[in-house]
């Protein structure tokens, strides 16, 4: 025998949609207004500064060390901080902190405003400027996202909270350098284009 309340199940309308003869309550919108928080300053510095340390000085070099008036050799006065980036190593982070080195012609002036002869030895272009981000930084994320198939938001999670990438910002560098190297991309595609016989490693992988 069947129990009548089996059947409710397939019963098209409810208790709860029948008519009711009560008067609808307007609806009330509440309006709320954001504010956006500025960015904190001095954050990025003071989370470089906890890191352990690394100068590199790039130091004058050649040429540049001979007056181009007198031929005399310049002295050195001292360095010039140009970029502070993140290195990474596996399982080691460190700030390296770049040096330019500064000299000084001590017996020529400026001809145009008679002020000292400085010469600064010549720097790299940082990775990415003011950023966390640098080559060895973005080499970990890609390898970890492409070979380790580890998604970006699990790879925020395992940063330090002194290194705080955003999943949004390590998908930004990606980018940007996935647009960077496809020139080199399409080089290489052209290049295995005119190859005869091309071999595939097919391998079946059960998900």
């Amino acid at each position: 025998m069947l129990n009548p309340d089996q059947l409710s199940l397939f019963e098209d309308s409810t208790k709860d949609d029948e008519p009711s003869n009560e008067p609808s309550a307007s609806t009330e919108v509440e309006e709320y207004v954001v504010h956006r928080r500025k960015k904190a300053k001095g954050v990025r510095q003071a989370n470089l500064d906890a890191l352990p340390q690394v100068d590199k000085i790039y130091k004058l070099k050649g040429k540049n060390c001979l007056c181009d008036t007198c031929g005399e050799e310049l002295m050195i006065i001292g360095k010039h901080l140009v970029y502070r980036e993140v290195k990474c190593k596996p399982m080691e982070l460190y700030c390296e902190n770049s040096y330019a080195q500064t000299g000084k012609y001590q017996h020529c002036e400026n001809l145009q405003n008679g002020n000292d002869m400085l010469v600064q030895a010549a720097t790299p272009h940082p990775f990415a400027v003011h950023s966390y981000f640098s080559a060895s930084i973005m080499a970990e994320i890609i390898y970890n996202k492409f070979v380790l198939t580890l998604p970006l938001h699990r790879q925020a999670q395992n940063w330090p909270a002194l290194i705080p990438l955003s999943s949004k910002a390590m998908a930004d560098q990606v980018i940007k350098n996935a647009e960077a190297f496809e020139p080199l991309y399409k080089l290489l595609h052209k290049a295995l284009e005119q190859e005869d016989i091309v071999h595939l490693d097919e391998t079946p992988l059960r998900c």
